[in-house]
């Protein structure tokens, strides 16, 4: 991604659309776009997007 900030969105947005898929692949490929991001964050400091990160995967199961 050309802007490091870019990254970590795009994956939580992506994460989101998996979310709504429901299906049980779906999760997999969601809760590791969502691990990513949330770690990505954190190197940003960045708490909110953490926090968003952590409610999206309690959405996820």
């Amino acid at each position: 991604f050309p802007f490091l900030l870019d990254r970590p969105e795009i994956l939580r947005w992506r994460a989101t659309m998996w979310i709504d898929g429901g299906r049980p692949a779906d999760r997999a490929r969601a809760t590791e776009d969502l691990l990513a991001a949330r770690s990505d964050y954190e190197r940003f400091g960045m708490p909110r997007h953490v926090t968003l990160v952590d409610e999206a995967l309690g959405k996820r199961t």
